[in-house]
């Protein structure tokens, strides 16, 4: 700031007869703020009025009033307000308000929105943080909202309100809530220029403790969900969930010296319990449902070595859940038994075998010293008996075990190929491919006993490029319902592939000065970069076939120091078209900055061009179409 008159009234305090503020630094900077009078409080603020902002040397704005702040870091302030009008002619003032940092821990902020047809709104939040120990936040708003239909003037009062706090209460326990809460459900979808608010139409509100308790791991919750279009409500006041840690119930310990075969067995317990309450508006009045439940969860392994490389796995499995329903109408319309106890044990056994193979080879061609190629087979059986008891409880509470009777193998074929290299000296290893393959045989089934045949292949061994292909097969013929192991049928099918690349280097840019020869000068940074995605996946059922192809490219680059150009495109090959195209194009300009961003095809279609000051960025021109000023706020 500079001033033709200066007069230091107090230690801290000077006032300035036409003086100008400007963040430039350069001699004959690019713009500047005029005014008769100035107040400067330095490393605090500059108060003036009235003000004219210079570009160059042409004046093109003025206010009577403005408060520059130029307290260096975090620091409290009036906020920069916004004027303007939205296409409806309903004309406002924005953001009218104070920020205010308290202290290192914590700040806040309040400001005013006043609207000319549809009245006013007041909104805030506030921050805390202490390191290691808790951090959170709180925010909200209230609208008074006025308008006239007709010859009546209806006054609507709304608001929102939301909150996140997450507390160290010691090394073993931590406790996490967060909740949204609103007025009415179309709060967001009137007030918010969030995207992502406005297209979220459920809430949720949880409180949760998770800790250790004599070696148990403890999970406490209370939380509340919201359907905003159909205003169904779920409480689940509390959660509760203990997970104790294996043991080995035969006494084996580390200090054990005799380790004998039955020390191999390893128990786990954990239970968890809920008390569950729902409702849904119906067409009289509401539909309830209110139940507790409780789960208990035995599971008992026992990983025995086969002829030293062969790993077999028995385990035995035992979930027991204990029901209470109260009642309800939807009770009443289930006929269920209410507010009596029940019970229902559902019992599990299954054994697992797997293994590694391996085979190298050593080619010495060029640079390649080494191949492996790692087979991992794995077989399992699982069994489970019929069990009916409490249907009736678990199809109502959506808990407990499942009663049909199972008895099935599953088949896995796990193949990795690797590669190994060596350049004077320097020797490298790295993964080739990989490619897995599962099915599974159903003994219970009356047809169709063999599962599809699920594959996979991944790929990663050039740099840049990920390579990712799934496929399932029906081994079954679909005239006959025979199994056709020569002959597969492809069910689905994706690849998926992402080619990435970027360029360092220097970015040189050549300067003049009044009787000097040019001046070259350069910058390391990422010159360009690109990224090209393609995706094709077929589905067919029956004689539907159901595709999707599409590609897109993000190319990013710096043209000159300065010019920067960033490019996104998305080709449908099935409509045979562009879906998606955006150009976006940025220009550094010392203490200014310019950005026009275009976007050709979908939902934003539209331009945005805006050019702003750096250091004070509310100082801008902008002119936007379509759906993407929103974007900016």
């Amino acid at each position: 700031y500079y001033g033709e008159k200066l007069r230091k009234v107090e230690e801290s305090i000077i006032l300035a007869d036409r003086g100008t503020y400007t963040t430039c630094d350069r001699e004959h900077p690019h713009y500047h703020f005029y005014s008769q009078k100035m107040k400067i409080v330095p490393k605090d603020k500059v108060i003036v009025k009235p003000v004219v902002l210079y570009i160059g040397d042409i004046p093109v704005a003025a206010i009577p009033f403005y408060v520059f702040p130029v307290k260096p870091g975090r620091h409290s302030g009036f906020l920069t307000f916004d004027l303007g009008n939205f296409e409806s002619g309903d004309r406002f003032i924005r953001n009218l308000g104070y920020y205010w940092a308290a202290s290192d821990y914590w700040d806040m902020e309040a400001s005013f929105d006043l609207y000319e047809k549809s009245g006013w709104i007041i909104k805030g939040w506030g921050r805390y943080n202490k390191r290691y120990l808790l951090n959170g936040s709180v925010a909200g708003s209230y609208n008074r909202e006025s308008q006239w239909q007709g010859l009546t003037r209806v006054i609507r009062k709304r608001w929102d309100f939301t909150f996140q706090h997450n507390h160290n209460l010691s090394p073993t326990t931590r406790l996490n809530a967060y909740g949204t809460f609103l007025s009415d459900k179309s709060y967001y979808q009137d007030f918010s220029f969030d995207p992502r608010e406005r297209r979220n139409r459920s809430l949720r509100s949880q409180v949760n403790l998770n800790t250790k308790f004599l070696g148990s791991g403890v999970y406490l919750a209370l939380s509340r969900d919201q359907n905003l279009d159909t205003d169904t409500r779920v409480h689940q006041f509390p959660t509760m969930r203990i997970t104790f840690p294996s043991f080995h119930p035969f006494g084996y310990t580390q200090k054990t010296e005799d380790k004998r075969w039955f020390h191999s067995f390893y128990l786990s317990y954990s239970m968890s319990f809920l008390n569950y309450s729902y409702k849904a508006k119906a067409d009289s009045g509401h539909n309830r449902k209110k139940y507790l439940t409780a789960d208990n969860a035995i599971n008992l392994t026992f990983p025995q070595r086969l002829l030293g490389w062969i790993t077999l796995s028995p385990n035995f499995n035992l979930r027991e859940t204990w029901y209470y329903i109260f009642q309800t109408n939807l009770s009443e319309e289930k006929e269920i038994e209410a507010e009596v106890f029940a019970r229902r044990g559902v019992p599990s056994l299954g054994i697992g075998a797997n293994t590694n193979l391996y085979g190298t080879f050593y080619p010495r061609i060029g640079k390649i010293t080494g191949l492996r190629h790692v087979v991992s087979p794995g077989l399992g059986f699982s069994w489970q008996p019929d069990v009916t008891e409490s249907d009736e409880y678990r199809d109502f509470t959506g808990r407990g075990g499942s009663g049909r009777k199972a008895r099935s193998m599953r088949f896995s074929l796990g193949n990795l190929f690797q590669m190994r290299t060596e350049d004077q000296g320097k020797v490298k290893k790295f993964e080739l491919f990989s490619f897995n393959s599962s099915t599974a045989y159903n003994f219970m089934a009356q047809t169709r006993k063999w599962s599809y045949l699920n594959s996979s292949l991944r790929s990663n061994a050039i740099p840049g490029i990920d390579l990712g292909v799934t496929m399932v097969h029906d081994l079954y013929n679909e005239e006959t319902l025979e199994l056709d192991w020569t002959h597969l049928r492809m069910r689905n099918f994706s690849l998926d592939t992402d080619l990435r690349y970027s360029k360092r280097g220097s970015i040189i840019e050549r300067t003049n000065t009044a009787g000097e020869e040019g001046v070259e000068k350069a910058e390391e940074k990422k010159a360009w970069s690109f990224i090209l995605s393609h995706r094709y996946s077929e589905s067919r059922s029956g004689a539907n076939v159901f595709k999707t192809h599409w590609a897109s490219l993000n190319l990013d680059f710096w043209l000159t120091k300065n010019w920067h150009l960033n490019y996104q495109n998305r080709y449908d090959f099935e409509e045979k078209k562009i879906t998606e195209q955006t150009f976006e194009l940025y220009r550094d300009m010392h203490c200014w900055e310019g950005r026009f961003t275009w976007v050709l095809q979908g939902y934003r279609r539209g331009y945005y061009f805006r050019i702003n000051i750096k250091a004070l960025p509310e100082v801008k021109i902008e002119k936007s179409r379509g759906g993407l000023r929103e974007m900016f706020f």
